[in-house]
């Protein structure tokens, strides 16, 4: 489905082109792959497109079994105040009855409360049908698998090995701004993000992906649903950063962050906390100090010499010569010393900079006697 096309800035075809460059080719695209242009939010093809999945699912002969204990997908995750964690699962096949016990990953939970899509409660669901689950003892992953079990115990013994299995160190990846990062090459900030959905928590760690700077790098070394905590102060650490999403902070936390010096914000766009958090790369990555060639001083004429400081004549032969930068005599192939230039005159009046071709007259500091012919290298000192 390509949805929004209700917004005035919907572009179906650059959706399409879009696809395309990256191996998905729709019908009149060249491809096989059937598509429906909708606005979720108006109703506008929605009609269409269940008529499409029907279609789809009869020629690929797309069956269930009914028979079977149900298994799907989890589709959206949260921490509602009221009612603890629960989640929307689409079943993929089987039937899932009201007193099954349900795993998804490391997470369980009791199927006490079964509601359809509508928020209705139901006694049982097959396969094709979105519910609602509520009172999960953890927060499952979007996009996990869930199975269902008879028994409390067979479903605990489950959840516990896919949690054993989950904190194992060769099992276990850090989401970093970048793939290729390395210590060496890189400063890493720590990050915690707090949302107020599994859904939002994905989406924002993969636009916080995307933020890339020279030689330092976001980690997120803790991602969750839930209001912003004091543990999860502790988890960034001193010179941490927390980002919230349509979530509060704690009080206990705001203290504790203060005293050590955490950064705690809280969005309810995203974009605006991509800026934020690239801002905040871009200010803490470490910096050099590195020399950054502005032009060549060619001296005709030396008009008058004393212990340091030197009055010339010359003409700027390439880029520009400013007061204030730093220079390099060069005296046939040799660098023979260095300067600053303190003063610039232009037509006898004084001047910030002298751009190239240009005349000019300059007093200068250097150690080097600077005789006619030698050029000025003239350099600035910059951070990068």
């Amino acid at each position: 489905a390509i949805n929004k096309i209700d917004k005035p800035e919907a572009n179906v075809e650059k959706t399409k082109i879009g696809l395309a460059e990256h191996g998905i080719y729709l019908e009149g695209f060249g491809g096989q792959i059937p598509f429906a242009e909708i606005s979720a939010k108006a109703g506008t093809g929605v009609d269409h497109l269940l008529e499409l999945v029907l279609l789809v699912a009869e020629l690929e002969n797309w069956t269930g079994d009914a028979k079977k204990s149900a298994e799907g997908f989890v589709i959206e995750a949260h921490l509602d105040p009221q009612r603890g964690i629960s989640a929307t699962l689409v079943i993929k096949n089987g039937t899932l009855k009201k007193g099954d016990y349900i795993t998804a990953g490391g997470a369980c939970a009791s199927t006490r409360i079964l509601e359809n899509f509508r928020g209705e409660i139901i006694e049982k669901a097959t396969f094709s049908s979105p519910i609602h689950i509520v009172g999960w003892n953890k927060l499952p992953q979007i996009g996990a698998t869930f199975k269902t079990w008879f028994t409390k115990r067979e479903a605990e013994a489950y959840a516990n090995k896919a949690r054993a299995d989950e904190t194992r160190p060769n099992n276990k990846k850090i989401a970093t701004t970048t793939e290729t990062a390395t210590e060496e090459n890189f400063t890493w900030i720590p990050l915690v993000i707090k949302s107020d959905t599994g859904g939002t928590s994905e989406a924002l760690a993969l636009e916080i992906k995307k933020i890339k700077t020279e030689n330092a790098a976001l980690k997120i070394v803790r991602q969750e649903v839930g209001a912003i905590s004091e543990t999860d102060v502790k988890a960034a650490g001193a010179g941490g950063l927390i980002v919230g999403f349509n979530v509060k902070t704690d009080s206990e936390a705001a203290a504790a962050a203060e005293q050590i010096g955490i950064s705690i914000k809280n969005f309810d766009i995203i974009y605006k906390l991509t800026e934020w958090l690239h801002k905040e790369l871009e200010r803490r990555r470490p910096r050099q100090t590195v020399e950054e060639m502005s032009g060549e001083f060619k001296i005709l004429k030396i008009f008058s010499q004393g212990h340091k400081r030197q009055i010339v004549g010359g003409k700027i032969i390439t880029g520009l010569a400013k007061v204030g930068e730093n220079f390099y005599v060069h005296r046939r192939t040799e660098v023979i010393g260095e300067g600053l230039i303190l003063n610039l005159e232009k037509a006898k009046n004084k001047v910030g900079e002298v751009e190239a071709g240009v005349e000019c007259g300059a007093l200068v500091e250097s150690k080097t006697e600077i005789v006619a012919g030698d050029v000025l290298e003239i350099f600035r000192m910059i951070e990068k």
